[in-house]
């Protein structure tokens, strides 16, 4: 489910856009983004310099590589859509582009959507 990392949801500066990042293998939606010195760019850099971005980090349980015990490719992508369509309702939020910021497998899974939805 995404999780917002900023609730800036103001279209003021003209940055219509939605930034989504998702994580890779043994990863999680907010350590893989948070730098050494503790910032969150996602949530503390984008927004400042983007204002009117909408920022969102993915999550998946992702702790341990070649498994299905926690899911697949396939039903984290369905996750991923599904979770994009509760946060863009609106025709307006449906019109905003979104940009893909991923880590490793995040990207397959960003392509498994792409490709099949």
């Amino acid at each position: 489910m995404p999780i917002p990392a900023s609730d800036d949801d103001d279209d003021r500066v003209g940055n219509s856009l939605d930034i989504v990042a998702v994580h890779g293998i043994t990863g999680n939606a907010y350590d893989t983004w948070i730098h050494g010195n503790g910032t969150f760019w996602l949530q503390d850099l984008i927004p400042k310099d983007l204002p009117g971005v909408r920022v969102f980090s993915y999550g998946y349980p992702a702790d341990v590589f070649c498994t299905f015990a926690t899911g697949t490719i396939d039903t984290f992508a369905r996750s991923l859509l599904e979770s994009l369509k509760r946060e863009r309702r609106s025709k307006d939020q449906q019109k905003r582009p979104i940009i893909f910021i991923c880590h490793s497998m995040g990207g397959i899974v960003v392509k498994k959507v792409c490709r099949t939805y």
